[in-house]
């Protein structure tokens, strides 16, 4: 078995881990916690539509979140008038920091486990 089928698995058994642990919906609420603790509130219309989603297409996560409020884009990007807020870019930013430390901890407990797997097997083997 050749370095990237053994990644394979083990992306796999991630993979299944996460779903089992509730990872995707926490990830997902931490990407909406994020997004909401930098939008700024007036009436707290905006920070009350922000709704996050998550799809999976084979090993690649997507999380989103997303508002039906018209003016949330002036916000973000600022106008004239007004400075950009970046609060989807930089919760987003800040979120993906978090899931991505959360998968390289999984990546290595898997590893690890793996790795003593075959050496439990080599040592019944002596």
């Amino acid at each position: 078995m050749g370095d990237e089928d053994r990644l394979d698995k083990v992306t796999e058994r991630v993979i299944k881990q996460m779903y089992r642990e509730g990872y995707d919906k926490l990830w997902t609420n931490q990407l909406t916690r994020e997004i909401k603790k930098r939008t700024p509130v007036d009436t707290g219309r905006l920070k009350g539509s922000v709704t996050p989603s998550f799809t999976q297409d084979g090993e690649i996560l997507t999380f989103t979140a997303e508002t039906g409020i018209t003016y949330a884009w002036y916000v973000e990007d600022g106008t004239e008038k007004m400075s950009a807020r970046r609060m989807f870019e930089l919760g987003s930013n800040a979120a993906e920091m978090i899931i991505d430390e959360d998968l390289v901890r999984m990546y290595e407990f898997e590893t690890a486990g793996t790795l003593e797997r075959v050496f439990r097997k080599i040592m019944s083997k002596l």
